[in-house]
């Protein structure tokens, strides 16, 4: 499944199946927003600078709802 012009959003995106489901739509040509309310990982995902052909941006939040 090709996922080209598409936008992924991925809450608790920074670890675990978060994480991995967001490599996924990445490998697929996806640009995926990885949201995180855990700093040092967010920071640790964009230092692995994970070679896909989708675009990623990585975010910090402390939303409380």
């Amino acid at each position: 499944m090709r996922l080209n012009n598409k936008t992924a959003i991925v809450i608790g995106g920074a670890g675990g199946i978060g994480k991995a489901i967001a490599i996924g739509f990445l490998r697929e040509g996806a640009s995926v927003a990885i949201v995180d309310n855990n700093k040092l990982l967010i920071e640790r995902v964009e230092k692995e600078g994970i070679t896909t052909e989708g675009h990623v941006f990585c975010w910090w939040s402390r939303t409380r709802y």
